[in-house]
């Protein structure tokens, strides 16, 4: 379940066409500032996915996903970032993430890591796609972050995304 709906975020992130404009907000525990032209879509938002947003230039899409840890079953953020590349590896046959980074975002402990596969979108078509992830440990849940380009898109996508990434916050 976890993996298909995974999946379908990923897709929906790249071929939703129904976007409005939005500047922060994630939920109302945690909060990421978007750069000027990013586009979120509300309307595809449903636990555990708490955030959708595309790029201007169509280039690059954000989902994000908050999990308790229970549900998922793991009590680390270690655990939870290996559980994330496992499910990825399931989902993506080609799915060779780099070894996770582990780091703060904004006094939060975090786990960043890149890889790239070929993502299939609904009507069949497939196509390379890079990917820069990160998870985060939040007070009392646990946040992936996908960062989705097209193959070939410029570094500037990518740069973008870790800007965003940098501005995560849980809210109180």
């Amino acid at each position: 379940m976890i993996k298909s709906l995974l999946l379908i975020t990923l897709v929906i992130g790249l071929t939703s066409s129904a976007f409005s404009q939005a500047e922060t907000i994630i939920d109302k525990a945690a909060a990421i500032q978007l750069s000027n032209g990013w586009k979120n879509d509300a309307a595809s938002v449903a636990p555990p996915l708490v955030h959708i947003s595309e790029s201007a230039d169509g280039l690059a899409a954000l989902t994000i996903l908050k999990e308790i840890p229970a549900d998922v079953e793991v009590n680390t953020l270690g655990d939870y970032t290996s559980l994330k590349i496992e499910l990825l590896g399931d989902s993506y046959p080609d799915f060779n993430p780099t070894a996770p980074k582990m780091g703060e975002i904004n006094g939060l402990r975090a786990a960043f890591f890149d890889s790239s596969a070929t993502v299939e979108t609904p009507d069949g078509t497939k196509f390379k796609a890079n990917f820069s992830l990160m998870t985060v440990e939040g007070k009392d849940h646990f946040y992936l972050l996908i960062g989705l380009m097209q193959e070939g898109a410029p570094a500037a996508a990518r740069n973008e995304l870790i800007k965003i990434y940098k501005t995560f916050k849980e809210k109180g």
